[in-house]
């Protein structure tokens, strides 16, 4: 890549014209002159003080100098004196140099003097050190040289910089040249970033440059980047990257950064954002974080963001965290921040997040912790956590709890915990802790965990643990995973172990695992087999897979099998799964690869995907359409709705709508809900609105109510009300009751609803 750069330099293409060439930029801080280095403190006079004049040293000093500093044991002051020594550099003797300190320092040494010195010399002789990055190996150096080379440069002149970055050659040189140019941009010009970003249109290249730049200029003043980030970071690419910046706002104008943050829609789409500020923000400021986090709408989405916040603020003051999270109301709100506590707690002390899970007065619900727990304690002392473990009372906690002990146990002692695992009382816990166990000592020794499942009494657990062994026997010995198989007994367990088993074979060595499918008998088995591994097979080698589709001589499932390449295939490369499809003979088997194939192409070419569907019997013209409609609503539901309210009015234009609808409000209810709301009354828009109802009562679940209100055939309105009301009462009744007061329902109805909420709130 930096040939092409700096050819580029050499040639005159990216700077000015020599009659108005800029003039060199000014002087880094230290003044160089030529004249033997001299201590400041010895010269220090009343008129010269604080300025700060050091030699150039010829490259026998150089030598010298470096082999003193190889010497010093502080690494803070090692590095200041490399770059001290960077500066007294001459740069007509740079790549001279640059040869010596390869030779002599060390390689971390090395490392700083060249990049500072490589930002002193682009700026003063571009061309030269762009050629000399030119020579630099392995590739990942270079660009790290380049890197520096470009901020040095930028510093001083970036707008020569931009020259240079215009001129460069499509592909991955100017996607590398993107990145540099943002981050230098970022750092010293972002004036100069954004008013490129106001000429540069949408594409993968904006894209990669707006991250960069906002991440750097962030880093370095999110003061000033900050409001500019909200005008330009759309999309979820960069949700995460505005989010973290923010956050830097908020801990220098917390009140202003959080204004800002207001303006973004909770969830979705732009979860991350939130996501990133709160786990930042709570680093900083845990109350305030808290408080946000209690304010905003929404109910799952707000447990999320508000769990991250209990989770930050415990690692930081667990005290404080369990303090307040006790102080919230009875509730899922409640136990969420509980349940953060207590992770955060067995990060760092797992005696005391124990302690909080079973504390009096309300311990945490989430079971998953347990396992956790009891994992945490089984790493010092296995037999205290299974002890431990054993003594809950909870049905599932003592689950999880065991589970987690006995699989941490198993990591030092695996017959010891399978034994104990094997000799507890039947029933879910004791399935939990075998799965765990077995699942450990398989990944130390899968003949002997095999050997342990053949040893257990036949029935339900040994089928289940040979399944769930099946993976790790075909990527570790799959000549033991046949002679395993051929010690089963025949039936449906059998068969779904040599399906699992094939898959995984198939993910180590495909040819091997492809033979011995074929040598199978015919039967129920192969064909468990076959299916199971299909994926796999059209990943790795597609036209192999399809070729075996065509020896097939049951109709429906080589149908099923042919589908199933085709969606794997197209989904790698469309144009060459379409152009075997093409191929097939007439007939369903065709008809249903060619529905597969148009649904991928809608991720990359949904006009040329809409065109595939309408060229396909009608049988088969819907389910592709339909799919079409699911795939682009993903990549950009704008465009998909706009080319659904072509479709005429009917049967297909209602599921159209309401597969919109289902994909769109999943990821921006709002967008979706104000899209609908220009629509026409009808089964169309009632059918999308279910689908809305269902997504929006997360963020708004007043807003949900009132669409569920919307709907206009009246059974399926009041289907829909009830759904809406049993769910919001399951997250909060009160909430659910106040909507009830106003909801347009039969009035026997509202009753039987009000009594449903006394009995059971």
């Amino acid at each position: 890549m930096a040939g092409a750069l700096a050819a580029g330099i050499l040639l005159g293409r990216w700077l000015p014209p020599a009659g108005v060439r800029p003039r060199a930029p000014s002087p880094p801080p230290l003044e160089l002159v030529n004249e033997p280095a001299v201590e400041p403190a010895s010269t220090a006079t009343p008129t010269n003080r604080g300025r700060l004049t050091l030699g150039v040293m010829n490259l026998a000093q150089l030598e010298a100098a470096f082999r003193e500093v190889r010497s010093e044991p502080d690494p803070e002051v090692r590095r200041d004196r490399l770059r001290v020594l960077a500066l007294r550099t001459p740069l007509s003797e740079a790549a001279a140099a640059f040869t010596l300190g390869r030779r002599v320092l060390p390689e971390e040494s090395w490392t700083i003097y060249r990049n500072r010195l490589l930002e002193l010399w682009a700026p003063r002789a571009p061309e030269a050190a762009l050629a000399f990055v030119e020579t630099v190996t392995p590739p990942s150096e270079r660009i790290q040289c380049l890197r520096c080379a470009i901020q040095g440069w930028a510093r001083y002149d970036p707008a020569a910089v931009l020259r240079w970055y215009q001129g460069l050659p499509p592909g991955m040189e100017r996607r590398t040249g993107t990145t540099l140019l943002a981050e230098a941009l970022g750092l010293y010009a972002p004036g100069t970033g954004l008013e490129l970003l106001s000429r540069m249109p949408p594409g993968t290249e904006r894209r990669d440059f707006l991250s960069r730049f906002f991440e750097l200029w962030g880093g370095v003043d999110p003061v000033s980047a900050a409001p500019e980030a909200m005008k330009r970071l759309e999309g979820q690419e960069h949700a995460f990257i505005l989010g973290g910046l923010l956050a830097r706002w908020a801990e220098l104008q917390p009140d202003a950064a959080i204004a800002a943050m207001r303006q973004v829609p909770v969830g979705g789409a732009h979860h991350p954002t939130w996501d990133a500020f709160l786990q930042r923000f709570a680093q900083d400021n845990p109350s305030k974080a808290a408080e946000l986090a209690l304010s905003l709408p929404g109910s799952t989405p707000q447990r999320q963001l508000l769990g991250q916040v209990a989770h930050q603020w415990a690692l930081r003051d667990p005290v404080a965290a369990e303090a307040w999270a006790r102080s919230l109301p009875s509730g899922a709100t409640r136990d969420v921040a509980l349940s953060q506590v207590a992770a955060a707690a067995l990060e760092q002390d797992p005696k005391s997040a124990v302690a909080l899970l079973v504390k009096p007065g309300g311990g945490v619900r989430d079971v998953w912790l347990f396992r956790n727990a009891g994992a945490a304690l089984a790493a010092h002392d296995p037999a205290s956590a299974v002890s431990w473990a054993e003594q809950l009372t909870d049905a599932n906690a003592r689950r999880e709890a065991l589970a987690g002990a006995l699989e941490s146990w198993a990591n030092s002692d695996p017959k010891g915990a399978a034994t104990h695992a094997g000799a507890l009382p039947a029933g879910a816990v004791r399935d939990a802790a075998l799965q765990s166990v077995v699942n450990t000592w398989a990944n130390q020794d899968v003949r002997a965990a095999a050997e342990f499942v053949k040893s257990l009494e036949p029935g339900r657990n040994q089928q289940m643990l040979s399944q769930q062994l099946a993976w790790q026997l075909a990527s570790r010995d799959p000549a033991y995973g046949v002679e395993y198989l051929s010690s089963l007994p025949e039936g449906p367990s059998r068969n779904q172990y040599a399906a699992n088993f094939a898959a995984g074979w198939a993910q180590q060595n495909l040819e091997e695992a492809v033979d011995w499918m074929k040598a199978l008998p015919e039967g129920t088995l192969r064909r468990q087999v076959l299916n199971q591994m299909r994926d796999v097979w059209a990943d790795q080698d597609p036209a192999g897979a399809a070729a075996y589709a065509a020896t097939m001589t049951n109709p429906q499932q080589q149908r099923d099998f042919l589908s199933g390449v085709a969606n794997r295939w197209a989904e790698q490369d469309s144009e060459g799964a379409l152009a075997w499809a093409k191929t097939l003979p007439e007939g369903a088997a065709r008809d249903s690869a060619l529905e597969f194939i148009a649904g991928q192409l809608a991720n990359s070419a949904p006009a040329q995907a809409a065109e595939l569907a309408l060229s396909l019997p009608e049988r088969s013209q819907h389910t592709a359409l339909l799919g079409i409609v699911e795939r682009w609503s993903n990549t950009d539901p704008g465009a998909a709705a706009a080319w659904v309210e072509r479709f005429p009015t009917g049967e297909l234009r209602d599921q159209a709508e309401a597969q919109l609808m289902g994909t769109w409000s999943s990821q921006d209810p709002f967008g979706a809900a104000k899209w609908l709301n220009q629509q026409p009354a009808g089964p169309a828009r009632d059918g999308a609105t279910e689908n809305l109802v269902q997504n929006l009562r997360e963020f708004d679940p007043v807003a949900a109510g009132l669409w569920a209100e919307s709907v206009t055939n009246p059974e399926q309105r009041l289907r829909l009300q009830e759904d809406h009301f049993n769910w919001w009462r399951g997250q909060d009744p009160d909430g659910a009751a106040r909507w009830l007061d106003h909801a347009q329902v039969p009035p026997e109805v509202k009753e039987a609803w009000r009594q449903m909420l006394e009995q059971n709130p």
